[in-house]
């Protein structure tokens, strides 16, 4: 982890704040390295995201207080962070050293983005097909039902998160890192700081919460046919036409984020 006391020169008023951003972003760095080190399927996607949550407003805290000249920088800060969209020979994920707040807050938003749709993906996985199973009862399914559309409401707000960073951030970064290279600092793009990348993925999170919102509405219907398989359509089976209507949205917003990466 960076450190910053030489760095960012705070008034007493804010020395308090300061240790408690550093302090956040220790925890931060932690936690990250230790879901590195966990199997796939023990991963606490939860955790991290509450980590995240409690970082992330700090990090805004140092931000404006930059930006309003309260907190002065001595230097440019520089901020390591391991890449997720590329990967060596031996297939870990390189780690890279770029100067600017706004790095900063670009990857903990991107890593924010990451683990709510990882979150999702653990809670989807958690159901399995329980609308298939004949001796689920109504109350069970229902409530298997509110926790997938929980798991839309996730990878909806990835998506929103996504969109964010792609038309927003990256904008003020691209300043940043303009002004940095100016006065000689290295400041390569990496690929997970591409706005077309960023946006693709937006679109991706977005295609997945509609596929599992259409799962959401299938589920009685599918349920229903589980115990008297075979035509007609179960009376909850909603319009056909819809359903095709619904998907084809879903594949071409899957092809768009395809694309756009």
């Amino acid at each position: 982890m960076p450190t910053y006391h030489d760095q960012l020169p705070v008034r007493v008023a804010y020395n308090g704040c300061y240790i408690l951003f550093r302090e956040a972003r220790a925890n931060l760095r932690a936690t990250l390295k230790q879901s590195k080190r966990t199997d796939q399927e023990e991963k606490d996607y939860l955790q991290l995201v509450k980590v995240l949550d409690e970082y992330l407003p700090k990090l805004y805290g140092i931000l404006n207080c930059v930006s309003s000249a309260e907190l002065l920088l001595k230097t440019e800060p520089m901020f390591s962070w391991r890449t997720t969209l590329s990967s060596t020979l031996f297939h870990t994920s390189p780690r890279i050293s770029l100067p600017t707040l706004s790095t900063e807050l670009n990857f903990a938003l991107l890593t924010y983005a990451f683990a709510i749709s990882n979150l999702a993906r653990a809670v989807v996985h958690s159901l399995g097909n329980y609308e298939t199973e004949r001796a689920i009862s109504d109350t069970e399914r229902r409530a298997k039902d509110e926790r997938l559309g929980f798991a839309v409401s996730l990878l909806c707000k990835a998506a929103g998160l996504f969109e964010y960073i792609g038309k927003e951030c990256l904008a003020e970064w691209d300043r940043e890192r303009e002004r940095a290279i100016a006065v000689g600092l290295s400041c390569p793009r990496p690929p997970d700081l591409s706005r077309e990348v960023v946006i693709g993925l937006s679109k991706m999170a977005l295609a997945d919460a509609q596929t599992l919102a259409i799962r959401k509405l299938l589920s009685r219907a599918a349920f229903e046919n589980t115990l008297t398989p075979g035509p007609p359509l179960p009376k909850s089976h909603p319009s056909p036409a819809l359903v095709a209507k619904l998907h084809l949205e879903c594949a071409a917003s899957f092809l768009l984020g395809t694309l756009s990466s």
